[in-house]
């Protein structure tokens, strides 16, 4: 099939989840530059940047061949928000957390959130303009 345009729901979803990807792109960079953080951060931040990027990818391979959502990636998105939350909770317990590194988890806890938004209240195109076909077979062009 012919490659398709983005429309604005498909960009707003690529685009949130193309600036996870890149938030934690930059976090690994801060703490590798900063050698800052718990060991399992080294792996937490690329690991999980690589994952949002796959989303995307899944996104706009989606979109670029008009198949309908098949929920992987709003799945994941939900189990994500979970997850951010039950951090949320056990950070703000944490007295030893720093306020910087607290306003730095609102930060991640509220991208989260949008994604988690867009997975629930964002709906889908009710239109399926993959099947669409125009017949061209009864136009003339010849001068009549």
């Amino acid at each position: 099939p012919p490659p398709r345009s983005l429309t604005r729901g498909q960009l707003l979803k690529a685009s949130c989840s193309s600036m996870v990807a890149v938030y934690h792109l930059i976090m690994f960079a801060v703490h590798l530059a900063f050698d800052y953080g718990e060991p399992y951060q080294w792996l937490m931040y690329p690991s999980s940047c690589l994952t949002w990027s796959l989303c995307t990818f899944v996104l706009l391979t989606e979109a670029k061949y008009g198949a309908p959502s098949n929920y992987v990636c709003k799945s994941f998105w939900l189990v994500s928000f979970v997850v951010a939350s039950i951090m949320l909770w056990t950070n703000s317990a944490d007295e030893s957390v720093s306020r910087l590194d607290g306003a730095v988890f609102i930060v991640h806890y509220a991208l989260y959130a949008v994604m988690a938004g867009l997975a629930v209240f964002h709906k889908e195109d009710s239109q399926d303009y993959s099947q669409l076909a125009l017949d061209f077979s009864e136009m003339s062009f010849e001068d009549e």
